[in-house]
C-alpha cells in the first residue's frame, strides 16, 4: 500500500513539472498570475512609474544640511504634476520627514542651469491624487525661473520629489529646510522671522508682519477699490500703511488701490507724502501707477522730486475712470507707512506737478535751475558741439571718451544740466525712424550719464531722454525710440 501511494506521488510530481513551465521573468508588471519577482505595480500593466518610485534617490539627508545636485538628462517622463508643461523628463527623489511640518523644497541655487519645475506627492503609484504641491517659477533670487515651493508632511511618510524642466532638461541643485518659526530664518510661508515667536513685536507667532492697516482697508482688489469723485477732490491721506499681507493675488503684488472719476477736463494730480511715522518718500519703496479702468493701458507714473524724493505726476486730461495703485512686489519687506494727495486741476506749471505737455515741474517759475519758466528742460547751447558724428546710419559708432582719469571738458558756454562732473556734448542726424541704442562701456573703469535731446530748432534742444547705470552690468544703456 505505502508503495503504490509512493508511486502516485512521483506521478502526480512529474506531471506538474512537464505542465507547468518555470516562472520567466515577462517584465509584465501585471496583477494576472503568474506573478514575477519584478511585478512591484499594483496600478496596470505600465511598470515605468512603478520601477522609478523603487529607484527614487533617497535625499532625506540635505533636509536643513546642505543640497543635492541632480541632472534630469538622460532622464524619462513618467511623471505629470498639476503645473507640468508635456511630456518633459523629470528626476524623482524622496525624503521622509522625521516630524511634521512645513518644508520648503527650491532648485533656487548655484547649481541650477535651467528653467526648472517641482511637484511633490505622497503616493508614487497615484501622484495626481496625492500631490501636496507644484511649482514652477516660484523664487528668482539666485537664478531666473527656478523653482521654490512648500508643502506639508507628516512625520515618518515618503514624501516623492520630481524635478523636471519648463520646457527642457538640465542641471539643478535642490535644498530642503524645515520651516521653523522663530529661528531667525525666512523661509517657506514665513514673511518675517525675528528669532522668537512672540506677538506684538512687528513679526508675529506665525512669522506674518504685524499691520496696523489703515481706514480703507479693504482696498487691495479692484473690486474693492476706494472710490473717488471729482467733487470729492482733494483728498489727502496721511495715515497710510502699505502691509505685506495685504496681498493682490490677481497680480501677484500687495497694494492700495483708489477708483478714481473725473467728469471735467482737468488732470488728475497724484502726489505722494510721508509717512506718518516720518518715513521719508525717499526711504519707501511704494510704486504709483494710474491705469485706464479696464487695466488696459498704463497712463502714468510717478516720478520722483529731486528735492523731497516724493512721487509728483499727472494723467488727463478727463473726463473718464482711472485705478490708482500704490503698490510693491516684495512681501518680505516690512508694513511702510506713507501718505498720498489725489487732486484734480487744469495744467499749472509751478505746482510741483509734472504734467501733460511739461518736460519738468519743480514748484517754481525760476529759470536757469534746471527746469525754466516754462516747465521744459533748458536748451543746451555751445554749437558746434565738441564731437559731431554727422548722419548715422545702422551701423554702431564708438566714442573713446578716456581722458587720464580727468573730469571730461564742460561744454562751452552751455550749463551743467548732467549730474555732476563735466559735460561733453556729442551731435549727430539719424537717417531713418527706429531705435536708437546708447551704450556706455565701463570695463576701463569710471562711471557715466547720459542726457539725449532732440533739436526743435536753431536755438536749443529739448530733453528726450536719460538713463544711469540702467543695465544690470553696470553699463549705462538704453533704446530710446527715435521716430
Amino acid at each position: 500500500m505505502n508503495r503504490i501511494y509512493l508511486s502516485l506521488l512521483f506521478i502526480l510530481a512529474m506531471v506538474f513539472a512537464v505542465g507547468c513551465p518555470p516562472t520567466v521573468d515577462d517584465d509584465d508588471d501585471d496583477t494576472t498570475p503568474p506573478v514575477e519577482p519584478d511585478d512591484d505595480d499594483t496600478g496596470g500593466d505600465d511598470d515605468d512609474a512603478a520601477d522609478s518610485c523603487d529607484n527614487a534617490e533617497d535625499v532625506s539627508g540635505i533636509v536643513n544640511n546642505g543640497s543635492y545636485l541632480g541632472d534630469t538628462n538622460g532622464e524619462a517622463d513618467n511623471f505629470t504634476g498639476s503645473c507640468s508643461t508635456g511630456a518633459i523628463p523629470e528626476l524623482l527623489l524622496v525624503f521622509t520627514p522625521d516630524s511634521d511640518g512645513d518644508f520648503e523644497l527650491s532648485t533656487d541655487n548655484a547649481g541650477t542651469a535651467f528653467d526648472t519645475l517641482i511637484f511633490a506627492f505622497t503616493d508614487c503609484l497615484n501622484p495626481g491624487a496625492s500631490e501636496l504641491g507644484c511649482n514652477d517659477d516660484g523664487a528668482q533670487e539666485v537664478f531666473q525661473y527656478s523653482s521654490d515651493l512648500t508643502i506639508t508632511a507628516a512625520g515618518g511618510t515618503d514624501v516623492y520629489i520630481a524635478v523636471e524642466g519648463y520646457d527642457g532638461t538640465g542641471a539643478f541643485e535642490l535644498t530642503i529646510s524645515q520651516v521653523v518659526c522663530g529661528d531667525g530664518i525666512v523661509a517657506g510661508s514665513e514673511l518675517c522671522d525675528d528669532g522668537n515667536t512672540d506677538d506684538g513685536d512687528g513679526c508675529d507667532g506665525t512669522c506674518q508682519w504685524e499691520c496696523a492697516g489703515d481706514a480703507l482697508e479693504p482696498d487691495t482688489t479692484t473690486a474693492d477699490a476706494t472710490m473717488l469723485a471729482e467733487a470729492e477732490l482733494p483728498m489727502t491721506y496721511d495715515d497710510l500703511e502699505l502691509c505685506p499681507t495685504d496681498v493682490n493675488t490677481e497680480y501677484g503684488i500687495y497694494a492700495d488701490i483708489w477708483a478714481v472719476t473725473l467728469t471735467s477736463t482737468d488732470n488728475l494730480l497724484v502726489t505722494s507724502l510721508p509717512g506718518l511715522d516720518g518715513t521719508p518718500c525717499e526711504d519707501q519703496s511704494i510704486i504709483f501707477q494710474v491705469y485706464d479702468i479696464g487695466l488696459t493701458e498704463l497712463l502714468g507714473e510717478g516720478i520722483a522730486n529731486a528735492e523731497n524724493g516724493c512721487a509728483a505726476f499727472a494723467v488727463g486730461p478727463g473726463p473718464g475712470d482711472y485705478l490708482l495703485f500704490a503698490w510693491e512686489g516684495d512681501q518680505y519687506l516690512p508694513p511702510q507707512s506713507y501718505g498720498v494727495t489725489i487732486d484734480a486741476g487744469p495744467p499749472e506749471c509751478g505746482n510741483g506737478v509734472p504734467e501733460p505737455g511739461e518736460d519738468c515741474d519743480d514748484g517754481n517759475l525760476i529759470d536757469g535751475d534746471g527746469c525754466e519758466a516754462d516747465c521744459m528742460f533748458p536748451a543746451i547751447c555751445g554749437f558746434p558741439s565738441d564731437e559731431d558724428l554727422g548722419l548715422l546710419g545702422t551701423a554702431s559708432v564708438t566714442i573713446d571718451l578716456t581722458t587720464a582719469g580727468d573730469d571730461l571738458p564742460d561744454v562751452v558756454g552751455c550749463a551743467d544740466v548732467g549730474v555732476g562732473g563735466g559735460d561733453y556734448l556729442v551731435t549727430f542726424e539719424v537717417e531713418n525712424a527706429g531705435d536708437l541704442v546708447i551704450d556706455f562701456d565701463h570695463s576701463a573703469g569710471g562711471d557715466a550719464h547720459y542726457e539725449l535731446y532732440a533739436l526743435v530748432d536753431a536755438g536749443g534742444t529739448r530733453d528726450f531722454a536719460d538713463d544711469d547705470d540702467s543695465a544690470a552690468d553696470d553699463d549705462d544703456s538704453a533704446a530710446d525710440d527715435d521716430d
